[in-house]
């Protein structure tokens, strides 16, 4: 769940716990070592059924991995999204940057021109990504 601020994710929290839901069972992603710790619940003996966080942390992770990951050889997908796909965050970049103005008008016809085609209500395929190997869908890309 992404809400609009701490305030709001505390209160998220408060309600999954008064509606049944064990701690254990809620993981509020924000602060310092926060990838750490999801993926160490994710990956411990413990069922996470829910996920907290607000809409500037998951920002913050996207902008990280865009930044970071892009350019790299290998690509290590944020850890609040760990199946989004290295194309799929290229998107997402030129869609930020076409946005910005920074695409020429040549690139910007371009993407939307492969964003129809990906539109499934025009016939497209909506995940470009579908058919790619298990390994790269779970971030594990050389």
């Amino acid at each position: 769940v992404v809400g609009p601020n701490v305030p709001v994710v505390d209160q998220w929290h408060e309600h999954a716990l008064r509606c049944g839901f064990k701690e254990s069972e809620v993981v509020i992603y924000r602060g310092a070592g926060r990838r750490e710790r999801l993926e160490t619940a994710l990956k411990g003996r413990r069922r996470v059924r829910l996920v907290l966080t607000d809409r500037y942390v998951l920002m913050n992770d996207l902008h990280d991995a865009v930044d970071a990951g892009l350019g790299q050889s290998t690509w290590l997908p944020p850890a609040i999204s760990p199946l989004t796909s290295r194309t799929c965050m290229r998107r997402l970049n030129q869609l930020l940057q076409a946005a910005k103005g920074v695409l020429s008008a040549e690139q910007r016809r371009a993407l939307l021109e492969h964003l129809e085609r990906l539109d499934p209500a025009r016939g497209g395929e909506p995940f470009e990504d579908s058919t790619q190997a298990p390994a790269e869908q779970h971030g594990v890309v050389e």
